[in-house]
């Protein structure tokens, strides 16, 4: 879910690629948030690029 934010969709975009409601889609993205450590939707792509580039820590 993170890469598809991370590749620019929005959460309608996502919700329509995934078959999911978009209320699923709101619920998955705060729950990966959580899980990331990310405070909003900047940080979450950020955590992706840096995973994608292979500049993950920890």
């Amino acid at each position: 879910m993170i890469d598809l934010i991370a590749d620019g969709l929005s959460n309608k975009e996502i919700a329509e690629t995934t078959a999911l409601s978009p209320n699923s889609i709101k619920s998955f993205i705060r729950s990966a948030y959580r899980k990331i450590g990310a405070e909003n939707r900047d940080h979450a792509i950020e955590w992706a690029l840096e995973r994608r580039h292979g500049r993950a820590v920890g």
